[in-house]
């Protein structure tokens, strides 16, 4: 009996330690969504975000984005908050805006906490897709369905 009891607690040690492990920042800060696609008829697209906080103190944080297939930095895509504060556990809906001057852009967005001590500074990304529909797309019917207000 005291063997297994023994055992269990071992394996109850274990687990803790792994779910510790596992429950750090670097695993369980936030962005979401983390791809998303989307069609628009001008020359730019929205989309909203949602970034969390994870930590148990308040911790400034920062946006930014990249073109998807080079990483090169993307200073023309705008956040309504590209860098600011966000409170302990918290989270915060933010939008980005990414110009579309192509019919397709792909665009990562990131978010990272610059102010982090450890060794390690955890970075999470998105992918967001803006596709544009000009004007000779949406007269063949290219664009989404409108609905005739029967709800379908």
């Amino acid at each position: 009996m005291e063997r297994s009891t023994g055992n269990c607690v071992t394996k109850a040690i274990g687990g803790l330690f792994l779910l510790g492990i596992f429950s750090t920042g670097a695993f369980s800060q936030g962005l979401t969504p983390m791809q998303k696609t989307g069609v628009t008829g001008s020359d730019q697209k929205v989309f909203s975000l949602t970034i969390m906080n994870p930590y148990l103190k308040e911790m400034i944080y920062e946006l930014s984005a990249e073109d998807r297939s080079t990483g090169a930095r993307q200073p023309d895509v705008k956040f309504t908050g590209r860098r600011g504060r966000l409170g302990a556990k918290g989270q915060k809906k933010l939008l980005v805006l990414i110009p579309v001057k192509a019919d397709k852009r792909e665009v990562r967005v990131c978010l990272r906490f610059p102010d982090m001590q450890e060794s390690v500074r955890p970075r999470v990304c998105g992918d967001f897709t803006a596709i544009a529909l000009r004007g000779h797309e949406r007269q063949r019917g290219l664009h989404a369905p409108a609905t005739d207000g029967r709800g379908g």
